[in-house]
């Protein structure tokens, strides 16, 4: 990537960045799409366990893990939360911003078998992969579906012998793709990746989305997951730095038998409302480490110098910020705390919500919304959140949750917003459809959680729009450069009835208006009147 002459993600001027062109297959009106192959894993040694299929895209994907200290003002922020443990320590606490950048690598030559067997005993040095899942994180993932803890004993064996050896389909610390015609040392010549911040839900990590956020790199993209230290993950391990040595300080995943009686609030959603404001300063001092990367000074030196997890430091820079966008798969709305936060990036441009749930947005504390742009008498989202939600039927059939999310996106702004906002349904998928999950037991959440879209499909689907809301642009300024003409006015022309790639993308999936699961439901009413591997457009205002 190359270092911008922006100063930093904040400025009002940004340099001047060309729009790559899609890098999705063209659209072609008289052409169907093309038909879905599921792809296998990176290596033969990944069967012997549950395995996470290689990506398909121009690129390989890297993984560099960064853990740091938080910056001020973060480090001396004040946390609004009275939680605390039976011991009497708090529950929620600041701690060092974990993440894991997933990001485009040149792509390997194929290898000759014998190679391959050497490299299975690490003897040409090979660049480490990613572990999926440890054995801290299955036990906070039974502690979080209420398994005791004598049955869990149980369950961990055959657990670990199915996802213990389950690895990423990543290159640890490769070097960044560059620019072919263009040596490494030419900084100015770099290529330059949009930088995509993603935010876990509830019980994830920085992992368990990699299939996602391992196709958007093997796309084109820098991509940022975070792993959250406010008591959502199912377990994280914070590294801080006493005296000369790094300790480690387990971060467990919080219930509410965890709180003391005394400072328990009555209404769990308050305790989630407390632990999303903890988040929103983690992705705001992400997004700030990030951006330091933009500097010239001091840069990626006093990043890897700060980085408490020294494995693996590739020499990249970081993108212009003006050109970031944040996505969110956002169990608790970060996404929105962070947009109405005045530190906010002026170079956010596009927010994707993935099956969000909003109910925490209403309980958080006075001082909390104190600290944001917008008071609790305003809407609660802001005017200026151009997003793509994804919803599973799931969260759209529960009524009570899918009015807020009218009210708050489409009602509350109809009056007072140019931006962007498309509402979809991905037919067939789950919550968890988003995920590594389905992908890893597909054969499993089909007999149990009424799967009836391939998961590797629904990925694709999910990042495939992802990336064609991303590069939107609908109208451009004719008087722009070159380098600023947007893709889609190229693509509307061809299609000679001025549509644009992402409206030819929804109309690619458009669902069967014919199509009937044994009776005739209304979308509203029945998750199986959702056609899977369809995309219904509840809601769409493009600018």
């Amino acid at each position: 990537m190359q270092r911008p002459t922006a100063v930093s993600h904040s400025d009002s001027e940004s340099a001047t960045t060309i729009h790559q062109p899609s890098v999705l297959t063209p659209l072609d009106p008289d052409t169907p799409a093309l038909a879905f192959s599921r792809r296998g894993p990176l290596k033969w040694t990944d069967y012997l366990g549950c395995y996470l299929p290689s990506y398909d895209g121009l690129h390989d994907v890297g993984t560099l893990t960064l853990e740091l200290p938080l910056s001020e003002p973060y480090s001396t922020y004040e946390l609004s939360s009275p939680m605390k443990r039976h011991d009497g320590k708090p529950i929620l606490e600041l701690h060092p911003t974990l993440m894991t950048i997933f990001y485009p690598a040149s792509k390997r030559p194929t290898e000759p078998l014998w190679r391959q067997a050497l490299s299975m005993s690490n003897l040409m040095g090979r660049e480490p992969r990613l572990q999926w899942i440890t054995l801290a994180q299955i036990q906070g993932y039974l502690r979080f579906a209420s398994i005791t803890s004598w049955k869990r004993w149980f369950l961990i064996p055959p657990l670990l012998l199915a996802m213990g050896s389950t690895k990423l389909p990543t290159r640890g610390g490769a070097p960044i793709c560059l620019t072919k015609h263009h040596r490494k040392e030419d900084e100015e010549k770099r290529r330059r990746y949009k930088l995509v911040i993603f935010s876990h839900g509830l019980t994830g990590n920085r992992t368990c989305y990699s299939q996602l956020c391992g196709r958007l790199a093997a796309q084109g993209y820098v991509v940022a997951a975070v792993e959250h230290r406010d008591g959502t993950s199912s377990h994280s391990l914070a590294t801080a730095r006493t005296g000369g040595k790094t300790v480690g300080k387990e971060v467990e995943y919080v219930d509410m038998v965890d709180v003391s009686a005394d400072t328990r609030p009555d209404n769990y959603l308050i305790a989630r409302a407390f632990q999303l404001e903890l988040r929103t300063i983690e992705l705001l001092a992400a997004a700030k480490s990030l951006a330091s990367l933009a500097n010239a000074n001091p840069g990626w030196k006093a990043i890897r110098d700060a980085n408490l997890r020294v494995r693996g430091a590739p020499g990249w820079a970081g993108d212009d910020g003006a050109n970031w966008s944040d996505q969110q798969w956002d169990d608790f709305a970060g996404a929105i705390t962070a947009a109405r936060h005045p530190d906010r990036p002026q170079g956010w441009k596009r927010f994707i919500l993935y099956d969000p749930w909003l109910e925490t947005l209403e309980h958080c504390s006075e001082k909390f919304l104190g600290s944001l742009t917008k008071t609790s008498k305003g809407p609660i989202i802001p005017s200026d959140f151009p997003c793509l939600i994804i919803n599973a039927p799931g969260f759209t059939v529960w009524k009570e949750h899918f009015k807020k999310l009218q009210d708050y996106f489409i009602i509350d702004r109809k009056d007072n917003s140019n931006q962007n906002c498309l509402l979809v349904v991905l037919g067939g998928a789950i919550h968890s459809s988003f995920s590594d999950l389905p992908v890893l037991v597909e054969w499993l959440w089909k007999k149990t959680k009424n799967l009836q879209l391939d998961s590797q499909k629904a990925i694709k689907i999910v990042t495939d729009l992802t990336i064609e809301f991303i590069e939107f642009r609908k109208s451009q300024n004719p008087t722009a450069c070159n380098e600023d003409v947007g893709h889609d006015e190229l693509e509307a022309e061809k299609f000679g009835g001025g549509k644009n790639r992402l409206e030819s993308f929804l109309d690619l999936y458009k669902p069967d208006p014919n199509y009937v699961h044994g009776t005739n439901h209304l979308h509203e009413s029945s998750l199986e009147s959702f056609q899977p591997g369809k995309l219904l457009v509840h809601y769409k205002r493009l600018f």
